[in-house]
């Protein structure tokens, strides 16, 4: 068996991807003055089963729809000095919103794309090293507050040999 090399954790790929208009679906969570671990409101989001009823409303093939498409989604937009954490998934435009959801639509974006590598816990809070790389490789960011945190199903629920995993933070850019 060939076992790569130990690889440490960080930022380990930048990227800019074109992204179609998109509804998402969710709802939420709460509201602080500083960024939120997110990582106990996915699992019990996850335990309550409430990413199906989002998932049940389409039947497109969320792996095909766009890179990221089938991840589950922490939106976090800064309103007022505080910080709205969402937890959802990105649909169709035109997806209905199942009772008890809301919606926010967004029209075609670009974003700026961080894959982090790492410990589930450790790379759970990396908004500030990400938005600092995003500046440092050229991207310029939105005015807008805004990022999310792609839970993606190939890389971040299918740790490696060393419990490793892969989060993406993803902010609005204007280039």
């Amino acid at each position: 068996m060939n076992i790569p090399s130990f690889s440490s954790s960080g930022i380990k790929k930048v990227y800019k991807q074109e992204i179609p208009a998109l509804r998402f679906i969710g709802k939420k969570c709460n509201e602080s003055p500083e960024p939120k671990n997110v990582l106990d409101l996915l699992d019990k989001w996850q335990r309550n089963g409430l990413f199906n009823d989002i998932e049940k409303q389409s039947t497109i093939d969320y792996k095909a729809f766009f890179e990221g498409g089938d991840s589950y989604i922490d939106l976090v937009m800064e309103k007022n000095g505080l910080f709205e954490h969402w937890m959802g998934m990105f649909m169709p435009k035109e997806t209905k919103v199942p009772q008890g959801y809301e919606a926010l639509d967004f029209t075609k974006m670009k974003i700026g794309v961080c894959c982090v590598y790492g410990k589930r816990d450790e790379i759970s809070n990396y908004e500030t090293k990400s938005r600092n790389k995003l500046t440092e490789e050229g991207f310029t960011l939105g005015n807008v507050r805004c990022y999310f945190r792609r839970f993606n199903w190939r890389s971040f629920y299918n740790e490696d040999v060393y419990g490793k995993c892969m989060l993406d933070y993803c902010y609005l850019i204007k280039n």
